[in-house]
């Protein structure tokens, strides 16, 4: 599977664009260090706890693993020493944030969403408007395969809240670049030509250099995956 891609949409670029691991990582090069991180909560679902937090660490392209130990979650993780634990903790205990915005001038207002389009290409920053729709529109996301082997793409279910907005906006975002960001990491910018309608909307992942479903997988468990943060604090170190 080729993960680079989520590699370098993960905020801030906790670990380098490179192979990850399952195990326990290693010692590195350039201030990257091994940290061991226990998190406290409900011992009853530790393990099935722990089972998806070491698949998001394998699909968000963090180095490292999860395990279940003594009814607590140690996290075995690799990363450089000037990177705040908490924040990398955090995003591991919860789902992606989602916006869907337009692009604008940079203004003293705007918004700046990070843009890496694909392998070997610069990662760019885009200005963005407020956010038009967000997570709490969102009903479902879930992952489609194309029969014909197309790219990857993202199918998004809106709530009753999310299609009241839709149907506010109209046909004003027509013409207008929507820029699809998620923890302020762009993983899609299309030119919308026609006024979105219904209550679903696909996320086409061609432009940015992703073919393979697994991917497509990766990114819908990373916008809705179960929030782990009410139940999971971090205790030491």
């Amino acid at each position: 599977m080729n993960s680079t891609l989520l590699r370098c949409l993960l905020p801030a670029l906790l670990v380098a664009c490179g192979a990850g691991r399952a195990g326990p990582p290693a010692a590195g090069p350039h201030g990257i260090h091994d940290h061991s991180i226990r998190l406290s909560g409900d011992p009853a679902t530790a393990e099935a706890d722990a089972a998806i937090l070491h698949h998001r660490i394998e699909q968000w392209g963090f180095e490292g693993t999860a395990r279940a130990t003594k009814g607590e979650i140690e996290l075995l993780l690799r990363f450089p020493s000037g990177v705040s634990p908490d924040r990398l903790v955090g995003r591991l205990l919860r789902p992606g944030r989602l916006g869907v915005y337009t692009e604008v001038a940079p203004n003293s207002n705007h918004i700046t969403l990070r843009d890496c389009p694909g392998p070997g290409e610069p990662c760019l920053d885009i200005a963005v408007g407020p956010a038009h729709l967000g997570s709490e529109h969102i009903a479902e996301v879930s992952p489609l395969e194309d029969p014909m082997g197309g790219p990857a793409a993202v199918l998004l279910v809106f709530n009753d809240a999310g299609q009241r907005r839709l149907a506010q906006l109209g046909e004003q975002l027509v013409g207008h670049r929507l820029v699809i960001g998620v923890d302020d990491e762009v993983v899609a910018a299309p030119l919308l030509s026609e006024p979105l309608l219904g209550d679903r909307a696909v996320i086409h992942l061609g432009r940015r250099g992703v073919e393979e479903p697994a991917e497509a997988y990766a990114l819908a468990e990373r916008i809705a995956g179960p929030a782990l943060a009410a139940t999971w604090v971090r205790s030491s170190p």
